[in-house]
């Protein structure tokens, strides 16, 4: 299960195949819009296909408004995109990475998954992780 912190950046990974979006329990975005709204809409798309610091990465996805649309969507309505500007000041910090592995607790694994992760935890800790 991952949560993202990069609209654009998980959205693309999601239709590209990287990341399953049934896997994705939240993306925490520093975008404020409502994808109901067509205005709103076009003015991500375009931002991201036709201008900015990131189109060299979105070159290649002009096509495909129609799939990344119905994604975003799907994850809204859904309640997986939460974008906090909507509802305080200012926007939330730039992370380093835009997906964040969540852990399954403990003791909801089995007792070989319980003794990998306690082993990589181990390893994670000597190596300062």
């Amino acid at each position: 299960m991952k949560i993202g912190f990069s609209f654009s950046r998980c959205i693309r990974d999601i239709v590209d195949g990287k990341v399953d979006k049934n896997d994705v329990v939240c993306i925490i975005a520093r975008t404020n819009f409502d994808p109901h709204n067509k205005q709103h809409w076009k003015q991500i798309w375009e931002g991201y296909t036709y201008g900015g610091l990131s189109y060299a990465e979105w070159a290649n996805h002009a096509e495909q408004e129609d799939e990344f649309y119905n994604l975003v969507l799907d994850l809204y309505d859904k309640g997986i995109i939460h974008q906090p500007r909507q509802y305080e000041k200012g926007q939330p910090q730039r992370m380093n990475e835009h997906w964040y592995e969540l852990n399954v607790r403990p003791v909801d694994m089995s007792p070989g998954v319980k003794n990998a992760y306690e082993k990589y935890r181990l390893l994670a800790g000597i190596a300062g992780k």
